[in-house]
């Protein structure tokens, strides 16, 4: 258990600290995910060195059990550590977003009237109404949000444990 704790808190911190590197170097400015895929390769690092050292004792099933409950112990460091970062540590994230989604939407040729149907369908996402939606851009507010974000972060992290332990279990194994 102590093993499974060990993996899930540097896998929390490993997540939360390319969070942490990305808003410095203004990666998410850029509105372009490629530094996002990076994380998969280090997550999979992670998740083996912990399914490695859990070997001896688990056949496969268990194997992929135990990538689930690492990857739910980073996401109790995950989910704090994003709502920190994108509310207290850099409150202008989520407007840094969409000035970046707004000069990618006219850099691909949208109109101010295809932006704005955009953002208001984005609003609806949320779960806004469409009346909500106009009064929520007419005010500029963000059209993601922290929970968003971390929420994303966090079903991110448990579908590549998930996924990957499903191939690394047949190698990192009691045979």
């Amino acid at each position: 258990m102590m093993k499974i704790l060990r993996t899930g808190i540097v896998l929390g911190v490993l997540v939360t600290g390319w969070a942490l590197l990305g808003i410095l170097l203004g990666w998410h400015r850029d509105f372009s995910p490629g530094y996002l895929w990076l994380i998969i390769p280090l997550e999979i690092g992670i998740l083996i060195w912990g399914l490695r050292s859990l070997a001896s004792t688990s056949g496969y099933g268990r194997q992929i059990v135990n990538a689930v409950f690492i990857s739910l112990v980073a996401v109790i460091v995950i989910f704090p550590g994003s709502l920190i970062l994108t509310r207290v540590a850099f409150p202008g994230y989520l407007h840094e977003v969409d000035v970046a989604m707004d000069q990618m939407m006219t850099k691909r040729g949208l109109s101010e009237t295809q932006k704005v149907g955009v953002k208001l369908k984005l609003y609806e996402a949320r779960g806004l109404t469409k009346e909500q939606a106009k009064v929520a851009h007419a005010f500029d507010e963000p059209v993601g949000s922290s929970f968003q974000v971390a929420f994303g972060q966090c079903i991110g992290t448990v579908l590549t444990c998930l996924l990957a332990s499903l191939v690394a279990a047949i190698w990192f194994r009691k045979r």
